[in-house]
């Protein structure tokens, strides 16, 4: 359906601020744009990024109290009341992919941190040896 300007101006009348639909699918999306930044520069501040925006993604996933089922990935959150509760989209495969993709950067941003250490950092001491 396209709403009518007046119909759209009534809806956002309704709106809280901090109360918007929180979208899911976009922040697996970020964090692996960071990663590959990260991956590229090396720059810290980049990795705490792809870090933020992976925990963000997964703290997302349903609970046990979710009526669609624990262990989902959905499309947005939505305040019912004082309670947020993931919309009917639940579970949404695109997210699923995004997040998978953000674990997959993630683990890529840390292989080639263990990979681009320097050699005497990646060396045990003698005393470990023994």
């Amino acid at each position: 359906k396209h709403f009518t300007d007046e119909e759209l101006k009534a809806r956002d009348a309704l709106l809280k601020p901090g109360e918007e639909a929180q979208w899911c699918l976009f922040d697996p999306m970020v964090s692996c744009f960071y990663g590959k930044l990260y991956q590229k520069t090396r720059k810290a501040e980049y990795l705490k990024l792809q870090q933020l925006f992976l925990s963000r993604s997964l703290a997302a996933i349903t609970g046990d109290d979710c009526e669609f089922g624990p262990w989902f990935c959905c499309e947005a959150y939505y305040m019912v009341g004082d309670k947020w509760q993931p919309n009917d989209d639940t579970p949404l495969v695109w997210t699923q992919i995004d997040l998978a993709m953000a674990l997959l950067e993630m683990k890529n941003s840390m292989s080639s941190s263990v990979m681009k250490r320097p050699a005497a950092a990646m060396k045990r001491p003698a005393s470990a040896m023994s």
